[in-house]
């Protein structure tokens, strides 16, 4: 976490061959595998709620791979629809986890604060007011690659508690 001015390349490279570079060719790997066995399926792809909107203090580098994300969800829809191949991505919002611990703790120091305050900000800044659970985005995994969303693809589905509304 760092402002945009101060994001060295090594960090904005690092950031996109783990955010991008891994959805790029994970999604390679599933979708050859299911054209050669000429199975119909579906991707999903983890973006963030950072994908959706640019207002995301000290992370200019993790927004843009994010952004990429949702890019290359639908082009990768768009390519994969005639094998019968569904891609969609979730994009989480302030999900309780030990890297959220991680990031409390960097973006406290970044604003001078401690982490219960920044902590409260997220939860405030989320109309469900709590903070989201790993089941939160599962559900919804679990749902995009169930037979009920047989008839989406290219989608992004924001699972935050209303923290960010698209």
């Amino acid at each position: 976490m760092q402002l945009f001015v101060d994001t060295p390349p090594e960090d904005l490279r690092r950031t996109f061959e783990v955010n991008v570079y891994g959805v790029f060719y994970g999604g390679q790997v599933a979708a050859r595998a299911m054209m050669s066995l000429k199975k119909p399926g579906c991707i999903i792809n983890t973006a963030s709620m950072a994908a959706k909107q640019g207002n995301v203090p000290f992370l200019s580098d993790y927004v843009a791979s994010k952004f990429a994300v949702l890019g290359l969800t639908q082009a990768m829809a768009h390519e994969l629809a005639p094998y019968g191949i569904r891609v969609n991505s979730v994009c989480p919002g302030f999900v309780a986890t030990p890297m959220q611990t991680r990031e409390l703790a960097w973006e406290a120091q970044l604003r001078g604060t401690k982490s219960e305050l920044v902590k409260q900000i997220w939860i405030d800044a989320t109309p469900l007011r709590r903070l989201e659970t790993p089941e939160d985005v599962a559900k919804v995994v679990a749902f995009l690659a169930s037979d009920d969303a047989a008839f989406l693809t290219g989608e992004s589905i924001s699972v935050n508690g209303g923290a960010y509304m698209d």
